[in-house]
């Protein structure tokens, strides 16, 4: 079930500080992202049939991501252009874009020193490879 929201409704939304977002696949906000300023923790749960293309959406107060997607192309820029306050960072789902995953797994390993918490579980036989690019940045 996709809930959609009224113009209205969503424009009340923005109003408010908003922390926390929240997407398992049920509603229609992901376009309200880009005006989000102080949000600090951003999850998108079981989207792996859904096309999301966070590449570029800026959320600067961002510490907290949880992904569970199977698009990755927008990964490295999204990472890059967000990254810079990250404490925990989730990536799960499934890819054939090795590249993507090669990239995204290096810039991990040079830009992300102050993470607390990373966890990742891909299906991709390239991912203890890339692992390997994490410790030795």
């Amino acid at each position: 079930m996709n809930l959609v929201l009224s113009k209205n409704f969503k424009e009340a939304i923005l109003i408010h500080s908003i922390d926390y977002y929240y997407n398992n696949g049920t509603h229609d906000l992901d376009s309200l992202l880009p005006n989000i300023r102080n949000l600090k923790s951003l999850t998108f749960y079981n989207n792996t049939s859904r096309n999301i293309n966070l590449k570029s959406i800026l959320l600067p107060e961002l510490q907290e991501v949880y992904l569970n997607v199977g698009y990755w192309s927008y990964l490295p820029d999204f990472l890059r252009n967000n990254g810079r306050n990250f404490k925990g960072l989730s990536l799960y789902g499934c890819t054939n874009d090795n590249e993507s995953l090669r990239e995204v797994m290096r810039s991990i390993g040079r830009r992300y020193r102050d993470l607390r918490s990373l966890s990742t579980a891909y299906e991709n036989k390239w991912i203890s490879n890339c692992l390997v690019c994490i410790f030795f940045n």
